[in-house]
């Protein structure tokens, strides 16, 4: 869930504008006109969408595919790993970091 927050946060900083005010974006409507446990599904698949198609042109591929890896939870393989919570919270954390926060640094340093 972390990673989707951060990729809504990423998406909203690329646009220059909050999710509530991008075009084909209508989170009142889409939540008003949607079954049960359906409204979070099509909310991310629009996010997606915007990413996609905005936000290569404005930012730049990079962030984009930061961005999306986000908005799409994409943990990856995590390897052999126990079952137990302190094993996958460390093989998640790993993981943030190099699709995540690597990128972004790599970004930073290049501005």
């Amino acid at each position: 869930m972390k990673w989707l927050a951060f990729g809504v946060v990423l998406l909203e900083l690329g646009l220059w504008q909050t999710v509530a005010e991008a075009r084909g974006v209508n989170l009142i409507g889409t939540i008003a006109s949607s079954a049960v446990g359906e409204a979070s599904r099509k909310i991310g698949e629009k996010l997606i969408r915007q990413a996609e198609g905005r936000l290569g042109h404005k930012c730049g591929d990079k962030f984009r595919d930061v961005t999306l890896k986000c908005l799409r939870a994409e943990t990856g393989d995590l390897g052999p790993i126990e079952s137990d919570s302190d094993s996958v919270n460390a093989g998640l954390g790993k993981r943030y970091q190099e699709m995540v926060l690597e990128p972004l640094a790599l970004l930073a340093n290049t501005v």
